[in-house]
């Protein structure tokens, strides 16, 4: 199986804040989406050109509060999110903000699954029992919110 792995560096302070239910803003994900959608949609389209597929299916690793799919899915067309979640609160903010999106995802034919409540660890290794249903398989793995405040444990393919 191809996978990418996208990892971008964001080196900001990532504070949350609650508002409107269970919703969870961060103003550093605010100001850097638009920067990582302008180097996501290129990618995009180069993975699935070399893969030869029209539906793209990415698991975001760490999603956070549910901001950065929301942004990304309805502006990409045919894409797939799975979020991966450890956080109970974020897990919720990223029902809010799907919900919220529903219209933008119909329009761009997108999907953003329900969250699945696993560190990235655990993730992979229950892999088999957690997968979305039918042959749902990952093209890409999307890591915005952990990479440069993990462990290294975390990024050791071992």
């Amino acid at each position: 199986m191809y996978f990418l792995f996208l990892f971008i560096r964001i080196m900001t302070i990532l504070t949350s804040t609650v508002a409107n239910g269970a919703k969870r803003f961060s103003p550093a994900r605010s100001r850097n989406q638009d920067p990582i959608l302008a180097i996501l949609k290129p990618k995009i389209s180069i993975l699935r050109k070399d893969l030869s597929v029209d539906r793209l299916n990415i698991i975001e690793m760490a999603a956070g509060g549910g901001e950065h799919a929301a942004y990304f899915a309805p502006q990409i067309p045919k894409i797939d999110i799975l979020p991966v979640e450890p956080d109970v609160a974020d897990q919720q903010s990223i029902v809010e903000f799907t919900s919220d999106a529903t219209d933008a995802l119909k329009t761009a034919d997108s999907f953003i699954h329900p969250p699945i409540q696993k560190d990235c660890r655990q993730f992979l290794i229950d892999w088999e029992q957690i997968r979305p249903g039918g042959d749902w398989q990952p093209h890409a793995f999307l890591c915005v919110n952990m990479i440069h405040i993990a462990p290294y444990v975390n990024s050791d393919p071992a």
